[in-house]
């Protein structure tokens, strides 16, 4: 495939979703960072457990 049309293809892909995708990360890392202050007791264990797949599932969707 020649680069010009991946490039159109890329921006075609991302012209409707740039703010779904802000609105994720932002959500996320206010959810990585947050929840050990929330958790309180043990919140260090319980955070490494619960963000490792809010993470995944982030990454996940930033590549597809």
């Amino acid at each position: 495939m020649e680069l010009g049309r991946l490039k159109k293809k890329a921006r075609f892909q991302l012209s409707n979703n740039g703010a779904n995708l802000a609105f994720l990360f932002i959500m996320m890392a206010l959810f990585y960072f947050l929840l050990p202050y929330l958790l309180g007791r043990f919140s260090l264990q319980t955070a490494l457990i619960i963000n490792g797949p809010v993470v995944l599932g982030c990454t996940f969707t930033f590549l597809v």
